[in-house]
């Protein structure tokens, strides 16, 4: 009788066991599901995003430059060549949201591919020439130094079409000595960097440069044009970098 009594108490623990296990991996399944399906509607809606707002910015720009041509006021010119502007780098910037949420990881190759995508978006009045390593390293990068690089050649790249005046831009990149280099220079106006920097976001390029770890070069004289380059090193790539950012954009 007692070795019976040993053998219930032992099913009914092996049966409460799997009782337990079993409501788990429901709870596991369920949450999968959950994620899955978040992740398809995440995906919806940026694609909406992208189809719908990307189609109206696309619109905007057009329209904006058909009256740039048809406008005699130059102040009004000028606002309707930065509202062109303004409507080329939102457009541009939804598209890097939908690329970044199409993605589980980013690596090093496709983020210089974007960014190059984003300067052939944005800088359509200029002839563009691009330099990029077929032995580019392929390493993953943490979102936050992308956040940092997209946001850094978002403001070169404004520069180059709104304040340079260029009409040739050069943007080359490599990879030495465990150093990441990007360099953007164009044949614009140029500006003394020692008395004009207000408008250029110098100083925003600076603080992003601090903040991925590495050091901006600027060499600029007027009428001689710009020359941006940023330098990181390649371990900063994966460094899940201070998410309290300092700068404001």
């Amino acid at each position: 009788m007692l070795v019976g009594r040993r053998d219930l108490q032992r099913a009914a623990v092996s049966g409460s066991s799997a009782v337990l296990l079993g409501l788990v991996l429901v709870m596991v399944l369920q949450r999968r599901r959950q994620h899955r399906i978040l992740d398809r509607l995440k995906w919806r809606i940026a694609r909406d995003l992208h189809d719908d707002v990307g189609s109206n910015l696309g619109s905007i720009s057009l329209v904006a430059e058909r009256l740039e041509q048809d406008v005699q006021n130059d102040d009004a010119r000028e606002d309707l060549m930065d509202l062109t502007l303004l409507a080329r780098e939102a457009s541009a910037s939804l598209r890097d949201v939908v690329w970044v949420i199409d993605r589980t990881t980013i690596r090093l190759p496709e983020l210089m591919h974007q960014l190059m995508e984003r300067a052939k978006r944005v800088l359509t009045d200029v002839e563009l020439s691009v330099e990029i390593p077929r032995d580019c390293p392929d390493m993953i990068v943490s979102l936050p130094f992308k956040r940092h690089l997209i946001m850094f050649f978002k403001e070169v790249v404004h520069n180059c079409a709104r304040h340079a005046k260029a009409t040739e831009v050069r943007i080359s990149v490599s990879a030495e000595s465990q150093q990441l280099c990007l360099r953007v220079a164009d044949n614009g106006c140029g500006f003394d960097i020692s008395a004009q920097r207000e408008g250029w976001g110098v100083d925003s390029m600076q603080k992003r440069a601090q903040e991925l770890g590495g050091t901006v070069a600027i060499d600029s004289q007027p009428g001689q044009g710009t020359a941006v380059q940023l330098t990181v090193p390649l371990a900063a790539l994966l460094k899940n970098l201070d998410d309290q950012y300092k700068t404001s954009n």
